[in-house]
């Protein structure tokens, strides 16, 4: 597979997040590749684990570790198994409005 060959070695069936730091490094250099593995990893604020893994495979497989690619096809997943492209937890407020007086 062209991905293995560009991205470092990262077999496709064995996604994990130790691996997938030398892959973005050497295919996008140190910094850039440190940047889009933090960007990707981020995803998981607003989709299923399941569903940025195979993202991230998909990636790998066409020869990229774009994050915009990572997050189309992880909404992709999501889409063809029936859910929600995007998780949203509802966030409660930090600090509760106070009642404004009368006068």
């Amino acid at each position: 597979m062209h991905a293995l060959t560009t991205l470092g070695g990262v077999p496709a069936g064995q996604v994990r997040y130790d691996n997938l730091t030398p892959a973005a490094k050497k295919a996008l250099g140190d910094t850039k590749g440190a940047k889009a593995l933090v960007k990707a990893l981020l995803l998981h604020r607003h989709q299923q684990h399941a569903d940025v893994v195979i993202g991230i495979r998909a990636a790998l497989e066409a020869g990229t570790f774009n994050e915009d690619v990572i997050a189309l096809e992880a909404r992709k997943a999501a889409q063809a198994a029936g859910r929600a492209p995007t998780v949203t937890p509802a966030l409660e407020p930090l600090i509760s409005p106070r009642p404004r007086s009368r006068l």
